[in-house]
């Protein structure tokens, strides 16, 4: 059985909607993958 955790980014403004997935919950894999997706989004 897969254990993966979902992470979903929404911006109304821009309309963006983004999913990821993280083996767990814990702080520091929330916050690399916001980092990833915004990095991945809003980069110049």
């Amino acid at each position: 059985m897969y254990k993966y955790f979902l992470l979903f980014v929404v911006d109304k403004i821009n309309k963006l909607f983004c999913i990821k997935k993280m083996p767990n919950k814990q702080e520091g894999t929330v916050v690399e993958r916001f980092i990833d997706i915004v990095n991945l989004t809003f980069h110049d």
